[in-house]
């Protein structure tokens, strides 16, 4: 399958359109208004008939006012594209404004109905949406300038109106529909998710029946994704050349392949615009990059595309009847599963979730009647390529087989389910990421829908959870455990062993309680929490916001203390002042995985506290010369930091005194 391609401008150059027939993509985007329905129709005539999408986009005047008026000149062409004998044709919605609010999507889903009534009442397929990386900012949550500027649970339902009439539009005229986005990335930001792949969060966030598939109908390279200036890939300060671009290119399109709700990818740009302002499009351009050419050209291994299902009346009739055509009782297929975690040693509320999770104990799932676009089928979801030696259609059968897998997979891990359940979703290589901190979006939904809803703080709690209610900590502990399980990150960076249950122990020797988080019922958070990585064999030193980014970048980890939370930063950005905080950001409400300083005092109303770590040694923490002078420069390096906002300036003035005094009187002795 090819789902890489590329995108012609203003009609084309014939240049442009020699690529084309040598690549011959499965999908072509054409955009603006000199389109060359002769050319089209020599491509699509070197493709398989059925096989092929041509989508139209239209730019010149795209203001959500002018949708309507715009989507209809759009038909005539299109009408005028089929009267060359075209086929498989697909207007992109041509509205293009910035709809940074929940009130600007509204608006927006309001404009695109009307527009896709318009466009599959005349029998064409439609994409809707046209969202550029952080257009709409708050449609995923995402990081902009420094601040979080909203939340993906705050805003998606505005636009849920928009796609359930596009799937509902696309189901009674028999067309296609599809969600179009836009991703472009800097080289050396190149994986960062929330630019590339974001597409994946998009997807996670949609209900299941607001889904469409995916079209991203531009993509590249543009360091507009930085500093809003509009340079392409063949800028010299990229230093890239064509087989280096294509390497970048190759990596997202293997990225793509593996998603079957993504059916294509278009390079912007073949053709492109010459001196147009404000820099022209030419350092975009693919025409006469031979590497790039010929990874378009590539087919790709993937699974079957992934398709909406029809809506109630055309669905097959139901058949509830056994084999001898008389009624029969429904199948208790809880018992069954149920019974096969018995058996197996699995916890049973585990298995029952995860069945839940695989087959929604829907018969036409189970039965076989409906499989994943995956190739999944029955109660638990068995792929039967990747598990030949069970029959996926009988039940009994197929619980028994995962039972037994989880059995033997958790064995294998310490006896650890979480890990085991992550396998079975999706393989070890989630496992590996998941333990690395940098778990698969499919990891993380899978996971919250089987183990329970992360709570409102740090995904590594979800990920710990299982294994501290294994241990007897009830789920208000679990839930307020971010201080102490940033402290195991913090440990384990410098190679000290943690477990997570001796922290969540330690904690309240030092004021943590489950209602205030580290703060305990004092607010003294960053005292406490250094007090416990003391306790824990970690030396907990504050450093200056100053000093952040370069620390991260020479290799060592920060905990960011707030009153709300705590984050584990773990690298920085090259190219900005964005920090990855990981599953400690993702999760966090209205935060994410890249995360400025700035933003996460946005967000939780001020930071009160920054610490590396180093391993302590000897009794006293962070001390290696235990004489008095030593403890008494310790006092002051760990805990003069906190002594005004801790304790109040007053008492903070009598414990400097008394500091002063006791150290020269050691001093004095000393002479």
């Amino acid at each position: 399958m090819k789902k890489l391609s590329v995108q012609i401008q203003d009609g084309g150059r014939d240049d442009a359109w020699d690529l084309v027939e040598r690549v011959s993509p499965r999908i072509l985007k054409l955009l603006n208004t000199a389109f060359r329905w002769d050319r089209a129709g020599r491509w699509q005539a070197g493709r398989a008939p059925g096989d092929s999408v041509l989508v139209l986009r239209y730019v010149a005047n795209d203001r959500l006012e002018d949708a309507i008026a715009n989507t209809r000149w759009l038909i005539e062409r299109a009408n005028e594209a089929r009267g060359h004998g075209l086929t498989g044709i697909v207007l992109e919605i041509p509205i293009n404004e910035a709809f940074q609010t929940g009130d600007d999507l509204s608006r927006l889903a309001e404009a695109t109905v009307g527009a896709v009534d318009a466009v599959t009442g005349a029998e064409f397929g439609v994409a809707i949406g046209n969202f550029s990386v952080g257009n709409p900012i708050r449609l995923i949550g995402a990081s902009v300038g420094g601040e979080i500027v909203g939340s993906a649970a705050a805003d998606w339902p505005r636009f849920l109106p928009a796609l359930r009439a596009t799937r509902a539009a696309i189901a009674r005229h028999g067309v296609a529909g599809f969600l179009s986005l836009h991703e472009y990335s800097h080289p050396a930001d190149w994986r960062n998710p929330w630019r590339l792949t974001r597409y994946r969060r998009v997807w996670e966030e949609l209900p299941a029946d607001a889904r469409l598939p995916i079209l991203v109908t531009e993509f590249g390279i543009d360091k507009g994704t930085l500093d809003g200036k509009l340079d392409g890939w063949r800028n010299p300060m990229f230093g890239l050349s064509a087989g280096g671009y294509a390497d970048l290119c190759r990596w997202y399109r293997d990225e793509v392949a593996r998603d079957p709700y993504v059916h294509g990818v278009t390079l912007f740009v073949a053709g492109a615009y010459r001196g147009a302002p404000p820099n022209g499009w030419e350092s975009f351009e693919v025409v006469g990059a031979g590497e790039v050419e010929d990874l378009i050209r590539e087919e790709v291994d993937g699974p079957p595309l992934w398709l909406p299902s029809a809506t109630d009346d055309r669905q097959p009739p139901r058949d509830d009847r056994g084999s001898n055509g008389g009624a029969t009782e429904p199948t208790d297929y809880v018992a069954i599963v149920r019974a096969a975690a018995e058996r197996h040693g699995v916890p049973p509320d585990l298995l029952d979730r995860m069945a839940r999770q695989e087959s929604s104990y829907d018969e036409d799932v189970i039965r076989g009647r409906r499989d994943s676009a995956a190739g999944a089928r029955g109660l638990m979801q068995i792929i039967p390529r990747f598990h030949p030696d069970v029959d996926p259609l009988d039940p009994v059968a197929a619980a028994e087989y995962c039972a037994a897998w989880l059995t033997r997979e958790a064995s294998a891990y310490g006896n650890d389910w979480t890990r085991a359940v992550i396998a079975w979703n999706g393989g070890h290589g989630a496992v590996e990421a998941w333990e690395a901190g940098e778990p698969h979006p499919e990891t993380v939904a899978y996971l919250t829908a089987v183990v329970g809803e992360a709570p409102p703080g740090d995904l590594c709690i979800a990920q710990f959870g299982p294994f501290l209610a294994d241990r007897g900590f009830d789920t208000a502990t679990i839930a307020s455990a971010c201080g102490p399980i940033a402290a195991v990150g913090l440990a384990a960076s410098l190679g000290v062993a943690v477990a997570p249950e001796d922290a969540l122990r330690e904690a309240p020797r030092h004021g943590w309680d489950a209602v205030n988080g580290m703060g305990g019922a004092g607010g003294n958070g960053p005292a406490n929490f250094v007090a416990m990585c003391a306790a824990l064999g970690v030396v907990a030193t504050p450093i200056e916001r100053e000093a952040v980014l370069d620390t991260l970048r020479a290799g060592q980890k920060i905990v960011i203390s707030t009153p709300a939370h705590y984050y584990l930063a773990q690298r920085a950005s090259r190219i900005d002042v964005d920090l990855y905080v990981g599953n400690t950001g993702r999760a966090r409400r209205g935060g994410a995985p890249w995360m400025s300083l700035d933003a996460i005092a946005a967000l939780d109303g001020a930071i009160n506290g920054l610490f590396v770590g180093r391993p302590a040694v000897g009794e006293a923490p962070g001390v290696t010369d235990e004489s008095p002078v030593a403890l008494l420069d310790a006092i002051d390096r760990e805990v003069e930091p906190f002594l005004e906002r801790d304790v109040g300036r007053d008492a903070a003035t009598r414990i400097r005194e008394l500091t002063r005094r006791l150290r020269a009187a050691i001093e004095t002795e000393d002479r």
